[in-house]
């Protein structure tokens, strides 16, 4: 099926990018503020700036798509909601969007400003563009983890549009499922802070070698895929990189600009040699091509380098000299005076060249040359180019001059006692006039010709327009001074340009209540931009943060009562608090009932091909006055979705689902069945209640990333679960980590065998990574062979419950998946006589002993995690 080039949409982290891009031909741009950005290291714009780009890539009939991809709290929107209300007028083309909450409110009342859901949506299947397209989206982003197979399914069950990346930096982990950088350091990736511990260096416990940068992949590089995309249906491709240099911008775009326009004369047409050497050096970690054909394995990660390595230009045959050493290297491609190279952790400047004592400037394809390196390395290390001088300097002036140029049509009229006209005319039916301040006289030397005439009213130079028809009409023997024409002719192309962007004005008056946005206050705790970037939270013990020293003041409280807040069912009623238990299988529902549980969250990989011994152990929990919720996978792909689906049908005897995100509650929204959401729906504002409550979720866990104080001031009216005890998930990958780098051959499930995956995978074994300062992280491979890295440390409540239930929590949930049956009969134990303690005792409440206890059965250390501390 043959399909329209989709658009090339560039990155523009600051104003010389922006050049960059458009001058290279980029379809589309995307840019941000300094705030509500993902990129928040990026260079960015003030908003005074960002209204002036947007205005710029108007001018050149560009559109510019604003990130708004953070996670927001209650206090922020107000001020998102100005901001984008400013942005709609202006005329931005589309917001990118990752909350939910902020999503459905800008289609309420911002209805004329589109709207693109952010990957940080993990958008992955057709549940979700569904979801999406109900919610008023015009786009999704898709997650980078599908493959070509299954961004087709996608494109076949929706008509919104698709984009997805086509070149740039790869994050180990589902976007908008990352925790590490959060709970690691007080960093939120979903808030534009991500610190990318994924960069860091790590190390297996135990394993000999196998020490390196475990978590960090290579670059996406797509461009010999892009007849795939689209013939797949996508409508949009993307280049990453916000935080790029604008030569970095330049070259990609122009390389992909080259690539799409050779389709029109060649269907087959792909990237050269020459173009992809160049993708190289301006910055690779090397290339991968993702998961476009699944998961790729040890292919798809940089383990020895997680910087910029560029292109290969050879590899060393020798090494010696006295005093600073001298490197022999046979060359592959040519180098030259003056380029960067690096050889192992190493880099240099090659200021001198040499074929054996002759200097030289560039060395030939197929030579072997010397230059100047201060460290040893052995024969056959490889060498890579990641500077050259020449591609800078010729890459630079691509966008240093405008070459991107609007056509226009030029109309004079220069009649003698008449004052000067000039009319220009854009194809878009823009038309601007300008005419003299004074008439038009009779030459009494040199009469102005024709000639002159079209030669001064062409003059556009440095403006964004070029002549394309000029047609005058003049009186014979007239004079005008150079200066009137040239006056007159600025006038009219800044009327032409003003015209060009006012037509992308709005009227976009918002009519948010004051009851939709109310202005809390910031928390006066701990919060985590008092701490060191480095400083991770799970360093600081339990006791610096004691509960005394964090009580909701009393405004808080009135604020909130004042709110106006719609309650929803059951809301005025003081229930009593229930105590969840997350088990990973049938016999645990058994063991966590037996200890107290009230509900349980059986994760469903347990269950499968365990069907009748399921219903045999949720059968015990109801005639012990308990539910059981069967929880989701995190990730379920269209090929996966008759799996799960199936599975819990064939459960006669559930009473719910808990859906790792919204897309799964639509996947289950037409079963008559209770439905609750986790913690990766990013439940971060009182919006995003609203929306997951309309979706039908009774229960809704609150995100990790909240402290006590804001979740105060949004759980009331709404069904709130806390996670006080266990390990919290900081990433979920499509990648087999272990079977990157060990090697796997054990295929994974197929999506039609109902008998579980019960053959032994090297993964099976429990394993986990340890970073540079000796925190070990517990890693777990599901039956997909998808990747989860838990926290370092145990996340534990049980000796500040009464702050859990002061700040509105109706269910407090231990995620016990990991534990094993004693320690799932142990913890949910202590924690139901804490529950029942601290009900009974109120502010009397003393958890210490329990705090004692929870403290002997995990040595590696406990964290409070956000509850206290807050995120950036």
């Amino acid at each position: 099926m043959n399909r329209k080039t989709p658009e090339l949409l560039s990155p523009a982290g600051s104003m010389e990018s922006l050049k960059a891009a458009v001058e290279n031909g980029a379809d589309a741009v995307y840019l941000g503020a300094k705030e509500f950005s993902a990129r928040q290291s990026a260079d960015n714009f003030d908003t005074e700036g960002l209204l002036k780009a947007i205005d710029f890539a108007h001018q050149r009939d560009v559109p510019a798509y604003i990130t708004v991809n953070t996670l927001l709290k209650d206090r922020e929107l107000s001020d998102a909601t100005a901001y984008l209300e400013q942005l709609c007028i202006h005329g931005a083309d589309a917001v990118i969007v990752q909350d939910i909450g902020l999503l459905r409110m800008l289609r309420r009342h911002m209805p004329g400003l589109p709207i693109t859901a952010s990957t940080q949506m993990t958008i992955h299947n057709s549940s979700g563009t569904r979801m999406l397209r109900d919610l008023g989206v015009k786009r999704a982003v898709l997650s980078r983890e599908m493959s070509l197979d299954e961004i087709r399914s996608v494109r076949s069950g929706t008509d919104i549009e698709l984009e997805v990346f086509v070149h740039g930096a790869l994050c180990i982990c589902y976007s908008g499922r990352c925790l590490m950088s959060s709970l690691m350091g007080g960093r939120s990736g979903n808030r534009g802070h991500c610190a990318q511990p994924c960069r860091k260096l790590y190390e297996l416990p135990g394993r000999r070698n196998s020490t390196g940068y475990l978590l960090s992949p290579k670059d996406l590089n797509l461009s010999f895929r892009l007849h795939d995309l689209m013939e797949a249906g996508v409508d949009s491709l993307k280049i990453e990189g916000r935080m790029k240099r604008p030569e970095y911008v330049a070259a990609v775009t122009k390389t992909y600009r080259d690539i799409l326009d050779r389709f029109s004369r060649d269907p087959d047409a792909t990237i050269t040699p020459e173009e992809q050497q160049r993708l190289e050096t301006i910055f690779s970690r090397g290339f991968t091509e993702g998961y476009m054909a699944g998961d790729p394995g040890s292919s798809l990660m940089s383990m020895d380098k997680s910087g910029n390595r560029g292109t290969l230009i050879g590899r060393v045959t020798g090494y010696g000299g006295g005093g600073r050493g001298r490197v022999s290297v046979k060359l592959d491609v040519p180098l030259n005076q003056g380029d960067g190279v690096s050889i192992g952790d190493t880099g240099t400047t090659v200021n001198t060249l040499w074929i054996g004592r002759e200097k030289i400037d560039t060395g030939s394809a197929g030579s072997t040359v010397s230059f100047t390196f201060d460290t040893p390395v052995p024969n056959g290390t490889p060498v890579y180019r990641n500077f050259d001088p020449v591609l800078m300097e010729w890459i630079t002036q691509t966008y240093h001059s405008i070459q991107r140029k609007v056509p226009v049509d030029i109309e004079v009229e220069a009649m003698a006692g008449k004052e000067l006209l000039i009319k220009l005319t854009d194809r878009d039916g823009s038309i601007a006039r300008a005419v003299s301040d004074t008439v038009v006289s009779s030459a009494r030397q040199r009469p102005l010709d024709e000639k002159g005439m079209k030669v001064r009213v062409s003059k556009l130079g440095d403006t964004v327009f070029a002549a394309e028809n000029v047609d005058i009409q003049k009186d014979e023997n007239i004079f005008i001074p150079i200066g009137v024409i040239n006056s007159v002719r600025r006038e009219a192309v800044d009327k032409l340009a003003q015209l060009r962007v006012e037509k992308y004005r709005r009227t976009c008056k918002t009519k948010v209540s004051d009851t939709l946005l109310s202005d809390i206050p910031p928390s006066d705790t701990l919060r985590s931009d008092t701490l060191p970037s480095d400083t991770l939270l799970s360093d600081i013990p339990l006791s610096d943060t004691p509960l005394s020293d964090t009580p909701l003041s009393d405004t808080l409280r009135s604020d909130i009562l004042r709110s106006g807040t719609i309650l929803h069912a059951n809301s005025n009623e003081a229930a009593r608090p229930l105590l969840s238990v997350r088990v990973s299988g049938p016999d645990g529902v058994h063991t966590a009932v037996s200890a107290g549980a009230d509900r349980v969250y059986l994760d469903s990989e347990g269950i499968t091909g365990n069907i009748p011994l399921t219903d045999a152990a949720i059968t015990k929990a109801h005639l012990a006055g308990a539910t059981v919720f069967i929880r989701l996978p995190d990730i379920i792909k269209d090929s996966e979705a008759d799996l799960v689906i199936n599975t819990v049908r064939g459960l006669s005897t559930i009473d719910g689902i808990l859906a790792a995100a919204p897309d799964q509650l639509y996947m289950f929204r037409d079963m008559d069945i209770a439905l609750a959401v986790d913690y990766p729906a990013n439940a971060f504002n009182r919006h995003t209640l609203d929306v997951l409550t309309d979706m039908g979720a009774g229960s809704i866990t609150i995100s990790p990333e909240l402290t006590l104080e804001e979740i105060a001031g949004m759980s009331e009216g709404y069904n709130i679960e806390c996670v006080v005890q266990g390990s919290v998930q900081l990433m979920v990958s499509e990648h087999c980590l272990i079977g990157g780098i060990k090697g796997c051959d054990n295929p994974k499930r197929d999506k039609n065998d109902v008998r579980g995956f019960r053959v032994e995978r090297l993964c099976d074994v429990p394993y986990a990574i340890r970073d540079e300062k000796k925190f070990t992280f517990p890693v777990e491979q599901d039956s997909r062979c998808r990747t989860h890295v838990y926290n370092s440390r145990e996340l534990c409540m049980i000796d500040r419950l009464p702050g859990v239930l002061d700040a509105g929590a109706r269910s407090l949930r231990i995620d016990a998946h990991r534990y094993n049956n004693a320690q799932v009969s142990e913890i949910t134990g202590l924690y139901r006589q804490a529950l029942d303690s601290c009900i009974a005792a109120g502010e009397q409440f003393d958890g210490s002993e329990y705090l004692a206890q929870v403290k002997q059965m995990f040595t590696s250390g406990l964290t409070s995690g956000h509850y206290f501390r807050g995120v950036l």
